[in-house]
């Protein structure tokens, strides 16, 4: 059956249907409580980055200031490639539909509701005040919209991005999981190449996200990854020793089998990471 990506506004019930349609289908939920699952098995510390994951939200300037945006961009883009390579999964938000947006057998979806409707299910949920649920709905959706340019350079609303946008002002729950429920039953599964390829890319993700944590300021370098657990690194660094480390923590990532590595040391200026 095909993969479901759900993007979804504060108070549109988005979460509540992921996890009903999860457990109709018996698919796993990537959500934030097992993306840190996944991340507590990597070699390097992201838990810096884990808190702007799990708000959803960009990071502060603190942050952007010492950390590169390709940092966050390819540990989501790795967490989301794993998650497809396992199929039978549902994505809940972090930008699922811009990195697997081409593929056949995955479902995006974006979950809305009017914003009056919004604020009263945060009232009643959280137990708020009126103008403290309407504060939090803005923020989040800005929030959330933030977090997207930051990473994607897109328009988290823009319908073009998703195969249905459901109004659970007008569709409730149950009503909204049948859709999916029905829809995702039609559609095959990725076929064995489209795994392959998942893995291969899950794979690169996870080495570029570590060079790039454990190396921010080194020179460029270029991963690919292949479904064996070949990584090949390429590109230019600054001294020898650099080049070695490159060697050392690409080897520490999980998956990765060996390591080929074809950095030219270059005792000029190249280009730094994005």
């Amino acid at each position: 059956m095909a993969i479901i990506t759900i993007s979804r506004q504060i108070g549109s019930l988005g979460n509540d249907i992921a996890q009903k349609s999860a457990d109709q289908l018996n698919y796993t939920l990537l959500d934030i409580n097992s993306i840190n699952d996944m991340v507590s098995e990597y070699s390097s510390d992201f838990s810096r980055e884990m808190i702007a994951l799990a708000d959803e939200s960009r990071p502060g300037f603190f942050d952007r200031f010492f950390y590169q945006q390709s940092v966050y961009s390819n540990l989501v883009s790795a967490l989301i490639y794993e998650a497809a390579s396992r199929d039978n999964m549902i994505v809940v938000g972090r930008g699922g539909q811009f990195i697997i947006k081409t593929q056949p057998s995955v479902i995006h979806v974006r979950i809305i509701a009017p914003f009056d409707i919004r604020v009263e299910r945060v009232k009643q949920r959280r137990q708020l005040k009126h103008d403290l649920a309407k504060d939090m709905v803005r923020k989040v959706d800005r929030q959330r919209s933030d977090f997207i340019r930051y990473l994607f350079h897109h328009d988290v609303s823009d319908p073009e991005w998703y195969d249905m946008v459901i109004n659970t002002g007008k569709f409730d729950v149950d009503a909204t999981v049948d859709i999916l429920v029905n829809k995702a039953r039609t559609l095959d599964s990725p076929g064995e190449d489209a795994i392959k390829a998942f893995k291969a890319s899950a794979l690169q993700k996870r080495v570029e996200a570590t060079l790039q944590k454990e190396m921010p300021n080194s020179n460029h370098i270029k991963v690919k990854a292949d479904t064996g657990g070949t990584v090949t690194i390429s590109g230019y660094i600054a001294t020898e020793a650099e080049k070695a480390n490159a060697s050392v923590h690409a080897e520490s990532v999980r998956g990765v089998n060996s390591v080929d590595n074809l950095i030219q040391v270059a005792y000029f200026p190249v280009t730094t990471w994005p």
